[in-house]
């Protein structure tokens, strides 16, 4: 019998790419680069800029419930398409605009158009397409984001020396466009047919494949559970800290180390590490009980804030963009996972974009809240102990979540999905 691939690792590779043009690494991690040359051309503060990103994610935050409503009910793909067409013609226009107003009001279309070109739709197909390796496919899919965050830097920077402002959110438009939106089009299926689901990833005992009825809990029942609310308080303060050094990294590597390169060269370590740590923290989910692993993830986040706040000469702070990016690369996966093992796919576009909105009132307030101590303080330094404390509190707030409910997989009803307990770790 010839060989066929498993279809599902073109899902892997249509949101891989999808996430590398996210808004994650497009909108808000190029803010970051902008944010000097934004200064300099209009004499707008770190503040005034910072408040960018918190307009952004709070637009986001006022769409997630509709979007994973959307997803639930119509597909996650006829969600992903006219969100990603929307935010790439709506990023390129913003170079346009002069005022600080107007790129206030770009960055609420921006925000409303591309909420559902987050991660929320990609994670939904995934948890659908696999089971037993769900952790490795998306942290292979969730690398993609990683190499977004590696690159988006340096293709910022070199649009902006080469054409400006305008040319830089013209290209960045453009690489949405032509690069993300064609693959996700041609890839991207919301659910695979009978015959293309393999023996390896999902079976059932008479041969047939059954998803009319997913396994899980509602979002209301959810929503009564309590590992729900710790899930959404541990990330909330994760995604803020981490967006906050996200949104504030290139500058706060500047001021220990003037160096232009060198501030360069930390940014793409940090997107690197975070596509590393995606497929090496994809692995353990698997095999480890997942909250540890978050935990440890979460530890490590703290442990790169903690030596860009002591202000370590170079190349310390190449060690912490290493360490930062490989909290930045896998905290979004943690929750993905965690979601779908607690909670089951049920009602999954709901209950992830629940807590993906949670994650985005973090990222609205905090690296705002980081700009504001930067004019205060005139530096980094006190801001960043409070962000490595606040990713140790999540660590603890994970550790304490519990073992998994258990729920019957879509294609394996004799099997159970998300049985691994502390007591289990490795079986």
């Amino acid at each position: 019998m010839k060989f066929k691939p498993y279809y599902g690792w073109w899902i892997v590779v249509a949101a891989a790419v999808g996430q590398a043009v996210s808004p994650g690494p497009v909108a808000f991690y190029s803010i970051g680069v902008l944010m000097k040359p934004l200064a300099q051309t209009y004499g707008w503060d770190r503040a005034q800029i910072s408040l960018i990103a918190t307009i952004l994610t709070v637009s986001i935050f006022a769409m997630m419930p509709f979007i994973g409503a959307a997803i639930d009910r119509v597909g996650p793909k006829k969600v992903l398409m006219p969100s990603l067409i929307g935010f790439g013609l709506a990023l390129a226009a913003t170079g346009f605009a002069r005022s600080l107003l107007a790129f206030y009001a770009m960055y609420v279309v921006i925000g409303i158009v591309c909420a559902g070109a987050n991660s929320v739709a990609y994670m939904r197909v995934l948890a659908t397409w696999f089971d037993r390796r769900r952790g490795l496919a998306i942290g292979a899919a969730s690398a993609g984001m990683g190499v977004g965050f590696a690159l988006i830097p340096a293709y910022t920077q070199l649009l902006i020396d080469h054409g400006g402002l305008r040319i830089a959110f013209l290209g960045l438009g453009a690489l949405i466009l032509l690069v993300g939106a064609p693959v996700v089009a041609t890839l991207l299926k919301d659910r695979p047919r009978d015959d293309q689901i393999p023996v390896t990833e999902f079976a059932h005992p008479r041969g047939t494949v059954v998803f009319e009825e997913l396994p899980g809990v509602t979002a209301r029942e959810a929503m009564r559970m309590p590992q729900f609310w710790a899930l959404l308080s541990a990330f909330l303060l994760v995604a803020g800290a981490i967006f906050a050094m996200a949104l504030h990294f290139v500058s706060a590597i500047r001021d220990i180390d003037p160096l232009h390169d060198r501030s360069i060269l930390a940014a793409a370590l940090l997107g690197m590490s975070a596509t590393l740590g995606r497929l090496f923290s994809g692995y353990l989910y698997d095999k480890l009980f997942v909250p540890y692993v978050a935990a440890g993830i979460f530890s490590c986040g703290a442990t790169g804030i903690l030596l860009l706040a002591m202000r370590l000469s170079y190349p310390w702070p190449l060690v912490a963009a290493l360490l930062i990016g490989y909290c930045s690369g896998t905290e979004g996966d943690a929750l993905a996972m965690l979601c779908s093992r607690y909670f089951g796919v049920r009602e999954y576009g709901r209950i992830y974009g629940h807590a993906f909105s949670a994650t985005l009132v973090g990222i609205s307030v905090i690296p705002y809240l980081m700009g504001l101590g930067y004019e205060h303080f005139h530096r980094y330094t006190e801001v960043e102990f409070a962000l490595a404390a606040l990713l140790s509190l999540a660590a603890m707030v994970v550790i304490s979540l519990g073992p998994f409910p258990s729920y019957q997989s879509p294609v394996m009803p004799h099997a159970r999905m998300g049985e691994l307990t502390p007591g289990q770790i490795g079986s």
